[in-house]
């Protein structure tokens, strides 16, 4: 799964969201973004981009770290498989 709209909420900020735990497996810096890929408990591939500013980095966790990334309802699309 790849999505622009995912955003990493860590301190549970937005509260209507859909929320996904994940463990962070790899950062790629690509200039003005880092793209953060990360893996759901049954083995799922994510991946979502965050600008490349100090305190967007802050708020990125280590590979091999858990993350929390929220989706709002609003732009969730379920497709079939």
């Amino acid at each position: 799964m790849q999505t622009e709209k995912l955003i990493i909420d860590g301190e549970n900020r937005h509260a209507n969201a859909n929320r996904l735990t994940c463990r962070v497996t790899e950062i790629l810096y690509q200039g003005e973004s880092l793209r953060v890929f990360a893996a759901l408990a049954d083995g799922t591939a994510i991946s979502l981009r965050q600008p490349s500013s100090h305190e967007a980095r802050k708020r990125i966790p280590e590979p091999g770290a858990p993350m929390t990334v929220a989706l709002d309802p609003q732009d969730t699309i379920v497709v079939a498989a």
